[in-house]
């Protein structure tokens, strides 16, 4: 597939906890990926989900990291 996919959110809370939820693997699970096991923001990491009992499989991988 050459098209990514693009979604934009907009939530009405601190930008700290929209951070945290994109880079804390503890809230990224709260928020959004309960299946998540584990996450580094490491440039070539792969994601690691619990994709048993899903309809399909994930597959990202860490393709940049901008430190603030």
């Amino acid at each position: 597939m050459s098209t990514p996919l693009i979604k934009e959110f907009n939530y009405n809370v601190p930008i700290e906890k929209v951070w945290q939820a994109l880079t804390d693997k503890d809230k990224m699970k709260e928020w959004y990926f309960p299946q998540l096991k584990q996450f580094e923001p490491i440039v070539g990491f792969k994601f690691q989900f619990d994709d048993s009992s899903a309809e399909y499989q994930k597959e990202w991988i860490v393709t940049k990291v901008v430190e603030r």
